[in-house]
């Protein structure tokens, strides 16, 4: 029994004495490719947006490289800003930068092409359906991407008369590995957007109109308006919808989802179609007239008046009783 008591004490004291020492985690930092071989990447994604006839500004290079390299930061090369990563590019001869007529980002060009080389006629642009979701802060709806469909949508999280929306919110909840969640880009984000623009516009009157109007209580409505009416409205739209392409890639990257947010003439994107429904719109002459009406007077008989007040009507409407 002493034995014991004293094996006990002994073990106690060495447990005291005992210190036990842990080391910090370290992040797992996988192998990076030579700047040799990113700018030989940086090249060939000129040249394959030269060939699909985009622009190749610099903002738009951004996404479109580190989609290729799988991810890419500038900063990982020493680079506080991807210009200052474009001038090392041009400084080794494998691109040529040229400052365009307007807009504050860089045109990107090969060597020895001539500056006029054809640009699109109109600014990038954004699939539809990623466009609304992101872009669109519309409440009581939640935003998500089908993986096997390839679109995004939206389902009204309120709207208990639609089976559609009904059947979306249990196919979320039974397969959610399938939907990517959306976060719609802030609007603190495009007003900063804005702000940038601003900055980097040439002194003027036009410069200082745009620029008192992010000072107001409603910046990002004031800016709209202005812009919309000013000859810079190309270069904002441009600039803008390059941000949007470069936050999308960020998303569907952090997803490890291949997703090209640029929309194309071939792209089932493209048009205006409700995204959340896997069917167009039937032609005029392909509907049930008599199906239609009586669908609409089930979902108007059990509305509340908030709902039937926030009905839309045409005024000709008015006119045909």
């Amino acid at each position: 029994m002493r034995n014991q008591k004293a094996d006990l004490a002994f073990c106690c004291a060495a447990h005291r004495r005992c210190r036990v020492t842990t080391y910090p985690a370290f992040a797992y930092d996988p192998p990076r490719p030579p700047i040799e071989q990113v700018f030989q990447v940086l090249a060939q994604v000129v040249r394959d947006l030269q060939s699909e006839g985009r622009s190749t500004r610099s903002a738009g290079i951004k996404p479109r490289l580190a989609q290729r390299l799988g991810a890419f930061t500038e900063k990982t090369y020493g680079f506080t800003t991807f210009r200052e990563f474009l001038m090392a590019a041009q400084r080794a001869g494998v691109v040529e930068l040229c400052n365009p007529a307007q807009g504050p980002d860089l045109d990107v060009m090969l060597p020895g092409q001539p500056r006029d080389v054809p640009r699109p006629p109109v600014p990038l642009q954004v699939r539809q359906d990623l466009w609304k979701e992101f872009m669109d802060w519309s409440p009581g709806v939640e935003r998500a991407y089908d993986r096997q469909k390839d679109r995004a949508f939206r389902v009204s999280v309120t709207d208990a008369y639609d089976p559609e929306a009904r059947r979306l919110r249990e196919a979320m909840q039974a397969d959610p590995a399938r939907f990517v969640p959306i976060s719609p880009i802030s609007m603190e984000t495009q007003i900063q957007w804005a702000r940038s623009f601003v900055t980097k516009m040439p002194p003027g009157r036009h410069r200082d109109e745009l620029a008192q109007t992010l000072h107001t209580d409603r910046p990002l409505q004031g800016f709209t308006r202005l812009v919309r009416t000013l000859p810079c409205l190309a270069e904002w739209t441009s600039f803008r919808n390059e941000r949007v392409v470069e936050a999308v890639t960020s998303w569907a990257r952090h997803h490890d989802l291949d997703v090209d947010p640029v929309a194309t003439d071939s792209s089932p994107h493209r048009s205006s179609s409700n995204p959340a429904s896997p069917h167009a719109p039937a032609a005029a002459g392909q509907l049930d007239l008599a199906a239609l009406r009586a669908r609409a007077h089930e979902l108007v008989d059990v509305m509340t008046a908030e709902e039937l007040l926030a009905l839309p009507l045409s005024l000709g409407m008015l006119y045909r009783r």
